[in-house]
């Protein structure tokens, strides 16, 4: 005669595929399932952790294409080792299993929409902001240097403790648009004179000579541009009564013509376009004011495809607060002509002469 005991509940235990499957969708989350809840945060924090760092070596190490596919590959790893933890572990502990109070399939999903909607998210914009951010080249205003499709690193770091520097290729907001991000090669400095003659830019009245970055296989141009004075944090600007503008007493010259800064906006003159923003909205030559204290330092930016580029000649001086980062390293580029990856191009510095 046989027993049979109806009603029992089978003893709880962890099936290897669904720890997988949940590593899958979150790191840590098979670890959490496993009923080891401490661990399951400690491999999510390790894995951003990892990201972060692999992204700081990929912007700063100057070893392509190394410098790219090891972070990826060590990110990678982290990854799949966190996932074959919460496998070998569910296998370990079969029917010896407990059941945590949140060994529950809400609370998994509680987890992951936490995560991706709210952990995740806060920390792409701490990163964005702060630390790194990624951009695509959708123009070819860089070419020479950069050439549409390439995919760069923007260290935001750096230029919260120093300046950008002549030459250094910066990613800012557009002056008549916030929506826009414009990059360009800083040309010229706070304080700096610059002037455009015969396809060469002076600054302070020396020629920068041979402009290594230039795209050789496209014209300069051959329309002339200046001279303006770059303005500087507390330098004074005023408009005196021969409707002139002076920046700490000197005369400063108005670039001749007609501007069309804002893609939809109306015709500027030159003062409107460069110097206007150092004034209370509406300020022309013709009414005196001042002095007035320059709150911000600006720079003169030019693309490398000086010949096919909108850029400072054309709606004027960036203001220090409207630079974003410093471009550093390009992670991926894409050639949409000929449907293929650059993979020379992939880990190359994009600021090295």
């Amino acid at each position: 005669m046989s027993t049979h005991v109806s009603g029992t509940n089978p003893k709880p235990h962890r099936k290897p595929w669904q720890a997988a499957v949940l590593s899958l969708l979150l790191p840590g989350l098979g670890q959490i399932h496993n009923g080891e809840l401490t661990k399951g945060i400690v491999f999510f924090c390790l894995l951003w952790a990892v990201v972060i760092v692999g992204l700081v070596i990929g912007m700063e190490l100057s070893l392509p294409p190394f410098n790219v596919a090891i972070p990826v590959l060590t990110v990678l790893s982290v990854y799949l080792c966190i996932a074959v933890d919460a496998i070998r572990v569910a296998r370990l502990q079969g029917d010896a299993f407990a059941r945590k109070s949140y060994n529950r399939w809400y609370f998994y999903l509680m987890v992951w929409l936490a995560c991706v909607f709210v952990a995740q998210p806060a920390l792409n914009r701490i990163m964005r902001h702060v630390v790194m951010q990624a951009f695509r080249v959708s123009s070819g205003a860089m070419e020479g240097t950069l050439l549409i499709g390439d995919h760069i690193l923007v260290n935001r770091f750096l230029y919260r403790s120093t300046d950008p520097k002549q030459f250094d290729i910066i990613i800012f907001q557009h002056p008549w648009d916030e929506d826009l991000d414009f990059i360009k090669r800083v040309v010229a400095l706070p304080g700096d004179q610059v002037d455009v003659r015969d396809q060469q830019v002076y600054v302070n009245g020396e020629a920068l000579g041979q402009e290594w970055y230039l795209n050789q296989t496209a014209p300069l141009g051959h329309d002339n541009f200046g001279p303006v004075v770059v303005p500087r944090a507390g330098d004074t600007a005023e408009i005196r009564q021969d409707q002139n503008l002076y920046l700490n007493g000197e005369r400063v010259p108005i670039p001749l013509g007609v501007f069309f800064p804002s893609k939809h906006g109306q015709a500027m003159d030159g003062f409107q376009v460069f110097y206007g923003p150092l004034f209370p909205p509406g300020t022309t030559l013709r009414q005196p004011i001042g002095p007035r204290v320059v709150e911000n330092d600006y720079y003169l930016t030019l693309g490398d495809n000086r010949g096919n580029s909108r850029d400072s000649r054309f709606w004027g001086f960036v203001a220090d607060p409207q630079i974003l980062g410093l471009a550093k390293r390009i992670y991926w580029s894409w050639d949409q002509k000929t449907g293929r990856v650059r993979w020379e191009r992939i880990g190359q510095s994009v600021n090295s002469p």
